[in-house]
């Protein structure tokens, strides 16, 4: 095999390295979207629930139970999204790493195409 055929095929391997790397990249994001979502949507939810007791009193223990159950999960989410910080940072990590040896066998490529076509000019 040429080396420029070898360079070639480590070149879409480090392409195809980069995808998979930013395609983890957002599906983290996308999950970490997902959480601020459902955080923001349970404190609505909550400041609903005790709008309806100012006009409903007797919705005022359903309302503090529902209060309870929201922190609860609000404290599950916030875990949720301390872990997926940590692994966000590391992927991001990997991605840009990832990206910066697609790029380098980009170079290298190009680099090599221009070595070839001035020894071919020369000749």
């Amino acid at each position: 095999m040429s080396s420029m055929k070898r360079l070639q095929a480590l070149r879409r391997i480090a392409q195809i390295k980069q995808d998979i790397e930013l395609a983890r990249l957002a599906a983290l994001a996308a999950e970490e979207r997902g959480i601020k979502m459902e955080q923001e949507s349970l404190r609505e939810d909550l400041r609903s629930a005790w709008r309806v007791t100012e006009t409903a009193p007797e919705t005022g223990v359903v309302a503090m139970q529902f209060g309870r159950w929201v922190d609860q999960r609000q404290t599950v989410l916030a875990q949720e999204a301390a872990r997926l910080s940590a692994q966000l940072e590391a992927q991001r990590a990997a991605s840009v790493k990832a990206l910066g040896r697609a790029e380098v066998m980009k170079k290298l490529m190009e680099k090599s195409r221009n070595e070839i076509a001035a020894l071919k000019s020369r000749g």
